[in-house]
């Protein structure tokens, strides 16, 4: 897996995320890198273009996130990846006008 930051600005920060989240020590270094990203007060857009696969320490991980409310926002993805992350109920900032309100 490897991370990049896209963009960042004292508010936000935009981290493209490649490759794939398989093991545990793969989600550690994102939610290490993620976490120190919020604990600074910015919100964290995951940019999921390029990520290939995503296990349960992944799934795990952005679920957390939401449920404590974590100003996270996850973009773009395959169609596969996004339909994981739908089934997980983890909806992709673009598929948002989909769901029911």
């Amino acid at each position: 897996m490897r991370l990049t930051v896209v963009t960042q600005t004292p508010e936000e920060v935009v981290l493209k995320v490649e490759g794939q989240i398989r093991l545990a020590v793969e989600a550690g270094v994102l939610a290490r890198e993620g976490q120190r990203r919020l604990k600074a007060g910015q919100r964290l857009v995951l940019e999921l273009r390029g990520l290939q696969a995503i296990n349960h320490a992944g799934l795990g991980l952005l679920r957390w996130w939401v449920d404590t409310g974590q100003p996270v926002v996850l973009r773009h993805g395959s169609d596969s990846l996004r339909a994981v992350l739908r089934f997980h109920r983890l909806t992709p900032e673009e598929d948002a006008q989909i769901l029911p309100g």
